[in-house]
């Protein structure tokens, strides 16, 4: 499958990636300016109503440091230091009606947001 190799300044950090997931995400986080910034490793999937979120890097990245990163064919794949699993309310994401009040709703593939058969006709009207 496709992963990452995170290094930095030279250290193997963690193989990132799953062949189930929908994104994978590598960025340099800089929060106020006491802080250091942060390199996240971090990767989501959304299946029925829980989207699932994977931490694998969080690393305070020093002045100088180097990030390299290498994108492999991998199946050795370090486990997520980190899991989070949350529960998608079943909501049209335009007029907030449940399920159970509108029927099935619709979502794209890799989409959060919902929209129920209504506000779908509204919407290809407009």
């Amino acid at each position: 499958m496709r992963a990452f190799q995170i290094f930095l300044d030279g250290t193997h950090q963690a193989t990132a990636g799953d062949k189930d997931l929908d994104e994978l995400s590598i960025w340099l986080s800089i929060t106020p300016k006491n802080e250091e910034p942060h390199l996240i490793v971090q990767g989501r999937k959304l299946d029925a109503d829980t989207l699932y979120e994977f931490q694998w890097v969080d690393l305070p990245v020093g002045v100088g440091s180097v990030i390299s990163l290498k994108h492999v064919e991998s199946e050795n794949i370090d486990q997520p230091s980190q899991t989070l699993e949350t529960k998608i309310e079943s909501r049209c994401s335009f007029c907030g009606k449940t399920e159970e009040e509108v029927g099935e709703l619709k979502r794209g593939k890799y989409a959060i947001a919902k929209i129920c058969g209504t506000c779908l006709q509204l919407l290809a009207a407009s």
